[in-house]
């Protein structure tokens, strides 16, 4: 302390200092959350003026911020959380598109999984539509689009990577809009009305990007650490996503297994990407120990 009164600086308590990664997951590990939200404001109160923490931390919320000023103080605390968080989405987003499309198959009579579109099941006309669109397409849209942007946060960035990842939003919002704006009837009306066309809308916006999405993130996945299967897995997820687009038409007999090739060249290639940031953690971990 008297070091630092003649130097003229104020030396910031331990909590505020950088410290190695491995460090500081023990430290974590060994104190409850409460204590480390009293640490936290300590070192907002004490190094106000000169610490990030000042920053974010709004005297009259101190003690309700505390664990993120101190996270925006040491970033690297926590440096897979959003690789964890990514690869939960991008697990739970086609294990979701699965679930919804096998249960509701089965529950809904005469309905092929050949020839009838996936929207079918949460249709105006379907005994579960209602049950489909919000316990499936709703769930399955918003896991899709938390997995693009975490992705997108996490990986390393690019012209291209940005390019594949808004691809994917473009993509979730189909099934977003399949909850909101269900199909009516056998979703192939000559008429359509303003939910079947918002519908239509927003699902071939999404199919129609596909294919490009998954050449641009094959194409940045070059230059990802260790990732040469993903790149091959977008190259190849997009051309059996474009044959699939192709096929895409209500008056082809197969039209549920195009949409299901186009559907599974996507959903793929978001689980082998989650593989990969699954991996990535893992690697980190190792070497913090």
């Amino acid at each position: 302390m008297t070091e630092a009164r003649h130097s003229g600086e104020r030396r910031l308590p331990a909590c505020c200092s950088r410290q190695p990664a491995a460090n500081i997951r023990e430290t974590l590990s060994r104190n409850r959350a409460a204590a480390f939200s009293r640490r936290a404001a300590e070192c907002v109160r004490q190094a106000a003026g000169r610490s990030r923490l000042a920053a974010c931390a709004p005297r009259n919320i101190v003690a309700a911020l505390s664990p993120y000023c101190a996270y925006r103080a040491n970033p690297d605390k926590f440096p897979a959380v959003k690789k964890r968080l990514a690869v939960i989405a991008g697990i739970l987003g086609p294990l979701t598109v699965v679930l919804l499309t096998v249960i509701g198959g089965a529950n809904f009579p005469g309905y092929s999984h050949a020839s009838d579109f996936i929207s079918e099941l949460g249709s105006t006309d379907a005994s579960h539509g209602r049950l489909v669109s919000w316990a499936g397409f709703f769930p399955a849209g918003v896991f899709t689009s938390a997995f693009a942007l975490l992705a997108w946060r996490t990986l390393p960035r690019s012209a291209a990577g940005t390019l594949g990842f808004f691809g994917l939003l473009f993509f979730a919002a189909g099934y977003l809009a399949a909850a909101f704006f269900p199909c009516e009837g056998d979703c192939r009306s000559a008429h359509p009305g303003f939910s079947q066309a918002m519908h239509n809308f927003f699902g071939l916006a999404g199919y129609l990007t596909a294919p490009l999405s998954l050449w641009a993130l094959a194409w940045a996945a070059r230059r990802w650490p260790r990732t040469g299967f993903l790149s091959a897995f977008g190259w190849v997820g997009g051309v059996t996503a474009l044959c699939g687009l192709l096929f895409l038409s209500p008056d082809f007999r197969y039209v549920g297994v195009a949409q299901r090739i186009l559907e599974a060249s996507v959903l793929g290639w978001m689980v082998a990407c989650a593989v990969y940031l699954r991996r990535a953690v893992y690697r980190a971990g190792e070497r913090d120990e």
